[in-house]
């Protein structure tokens, strides 16, 4: 298996990358990159994986991006971004 560093230090350039990622990994990272907690209420989709490259995208556009890619919904909830299942 070959690993490709790009995807821990694309920070960098401004990029978010999930390759294989499981979604409460992706969560953390977003929530770690724009200060904010996301709050996973539905467990059962924290395992699966995801695939994505975000590039200078804010918060509202990855938001947006993943809730058509992936089986959640959200709410904000003062700084707080609450992620469930459909």
């Amino acid at each position: 298996m070959r690993i490709d560093p790009y995807k821990w230090y694309a920070w960098k350039d401004g990029a978010l990358v999930f390759w294989d990622d499981p979604l409460e990994c992706v969560f953390k990272k977003i929530g770690q990159t724009f200060n904010v907690d996301i709050i996973l209420k539905d467990t059962d989709i924290a395992h699966q994986l995801y695939w994505a490259t975000f590039r200078q995208e804010s918060l509202d556009d990855i938001l947006r991006l993943l809730r058509l890619t992936a089986p959640i919904r959200y709410e904000y909830s003062n700084r707080k971004v609450d992620a469930s299942s459909l």
